[in-house]
């Protein structure tokens, strides 16, 4: 038996020349010591197939020292870090909600017997006001701009229409007194704060 990473026995499914080596690779000394500063680990392909007999896709990147494995994506700083996969992204003619003009576009990638899936789905139907019916039969859309009042807490005190449609108000207000919010603080301290939202009804809500 040999020692996952995480300290667990598994079997190891490498021969004992590889588990070696991948063990050399992921535990080194220092630069100084003659390991290249810019050295980035083997791939967890490479770790998980050699342990576990699993494969998964990613990157171990190791400190300088030797000390700290990471695994993850980098970034760069000085560049859109997304720009690769929104040049992918084609929702046009897909389903969606909202304005069309809207100043952020999310954009959701589902699997339709994925749980979690249907978790978020269910919590933007909370979350997302109710189209009144009365209005959608009288094809009535615009903006309600909703007063919100917030405990120190985040939740929603008070949720009042300052202006928008009579028959769109009231699902509104109801939509916004179920959000919660990162507390505002003053000097650390959670505090009450108030703020304007505005809620858009389309005809594709």
């Amino acid at each position: 038996m040999e020692k996952g990473l995480s300290g667990v026995d598994g079997p190891a499914t490498g021969t004992e020349p590889e588990v070696s080596a991948l063990r050399e690779a992921l535990v080194f000394p220092a630069p100084e010591a003659g390991r290249d500063p810019d050295y980035v680990g083997p791939s967890i392909t490479t770790v998980a197939q050699l342990l576990y007999g699993q494969s998964d896709a990613g990157v171990l990147y190791i400190s300088k020292d030797g000390k700290t494995l990471l695994r993850g994506e980098m970034f760069r700083m000085d560049a859109d870090p997304f720009a690769e996969t929104r040049a992918k992204e084609h929702p046009e003619g897909n389903p969606s909600k909202g304005p069309a003009d809207a100043r952020v576009t999310v954009v959701e990638f589902s699997d339709f017997e994925c749980p979690h899936c249907r978790q978020l789905y269910m919590a933007m139907k909370i979350l997302q006001p109710k189209y009144p019916q009365i209005a959608k039969r009288e094809h009535i859309v615009g903006v309600v701009k909703i007063e919100v009042l917030i405990r120190d807490d985040g939740t929603v005190q008070k949720a009042s229409a300052i202006k928008g449609h009579p028959l769109l108000v009231p699902a509104a207000e109801e939509a916004v007194r179920k959000w919660t919010y990162q507390p505002a603080s003053i000097n650390g301290k959670a505090v009450k704060a108030t703020t304007e939202v505005d809620l858009t009804f389309t005809g594709n809500d």
